[in-house]
């Protein structure tokens, strides 16, 4: 430690330069959707550009796979980095976890198993609210709404499939605003 007249400097080891980006600290305020059996798409739309914008989804989607533990009979320091980013890419998804999902992933290992063992589980239920929300948009009636009112309820529902990786070309859009003004579009 040196010290001056007016200011202290502490000396601080860096981590090694082959661990990534540390995610505990900005974590909590960039997901702000705790995963329940509603919300699926839109908590996988946040929790996916969060690691991506990381560079941390290769972890969850396998193509970052662990290194070997051991090379030339040593202990391979950076297979305990892979593993110490890998817990912390865990502690960041359990946390984003209601209590009755998160008792579904308790067992699992890696964050890879983490993330196949939710994808499994919401497969199916992603794709019926995909269609669902497409049906609501395609049977969406303006009736007694403002125009306002109408055009918002459009747009919150195209922008659901948007979040959820399904983006409504402007082309459809328009088409069902249009179809769905009724006896308001003649004049």
């Amino acid at each position: 430690m040196t010290t001056s007249e007016n200011t202290t400097v502490i000396p601080t080891s860096s981590p090694p330069p082959s661990i990534g980006p540390t995610i505990i600290h900005s974590s909590t305020y960039c997901i702000n959707i705790k995963l329940t059996h509603e919300n699926y798409l839109l908590w996988k739309a946040q929790i996916v550009s969060f690691l991506k914008g990381h560079h941390l989804f290769g972890f969850v989607d396998g193509s970052h796979p662990p290194p070997p533990s051991v090379v030339n009979n040593l202990s391979n320091p950076d297979h305990h980095t892979w593993v110490l980013q890998d817990q912390l890419i865990i502690s960041t998804i359990n946390a984003s976890l209601s209590d009755s999902i998160l008792t579904q992933v308790l067992n699992c290992n890696t964050s890879h198993e983490v993330w196949h063992t939710l994808e499994t589980m919401f497969s199916a239920q992603s794709s019926a609210h995909i269609m669902q929300t497409k049906f609501q948009l395609a049977t969406l009636k303006k009736r007694s709404d403002s125009i306002t009112t109408y055009f918002n309820k459009a747009t919150a529902l195209a922008s659901t499939l948007g979040a959820v990786g399904y983006p409504l070309p402007s082309s459809d859009f328009v088409t069902y605003l249009l179809a769905g003004l009724g006896s308001d579009l003649n004049p």
